[in-house]
């Protein structure tokens, strides 16, 4: 941010140096590289693969690493293992008829469709609490976890 400010005052001929005050700041969100698999696999399992997509890396800040995952102390742990995923909002229809192109999360004009996204929301958190307990800290996933055999 600080360059792109800095390029737009040059540009622009300010007549003095931009001042930045670092009011906080969020780690990088990086899930759990053997969780996330292993949340994925239970999620596809359960949601089919038409469901579960890949989500692109993006520079948005979100405070979820401070939960666990940079170094955070959670019930005596350090360095606490998390999946970040995200969950669809709109039905297929409103989908379709906006082409992709519908209100973001803090918007005014957000508004989900309870009947769509509550279920796909439930059945995700469903399927990351039953394979938590086959994956520890830096392990590899031991398998789906109960009830989740295909």
């Amino acid at each position: 941010m600080e360059a792109g400010v800095r390029a737009e005052c040059a540009a622009s001929a300010c007549p003095r140096e931009p001042e930045f005050t670092n009011v906080s700041r969020t780690p990088a969100l990086w899930g759990d590289p053997a969780a996330t698999s292993a949340v994925r696999d239970a999620r596809t399992a359960l949601q089919g693969p038409e469901r579960v997509a890949d989500w692109p890396s993006s520079m948005v800040s979100e405070d979820f690493p401070l939960y666990g995952g940079a170094g955070v102390a959670l019930h005596g742990e350090k360095d606490v293992p998390f999946v970040y995923w995200m969950v669809g909002t709109a039905s297929p229809r409103q989908w379709a008829v906006a082409a992709g192109d519908l209100p973001p999360h803090h918007s005014p004009l957000f508004a989900p469709d309870v009947r769509s996204a509550l279920p796909a929301a439930i059945t995700s958190l469903t399927a990351a609490a039953l394979v938590r307990p086959a994956v520890a800290p830096g392990a590899e996933p031991a398998g789906r976890g109960p009830g989740l055999t295909e």
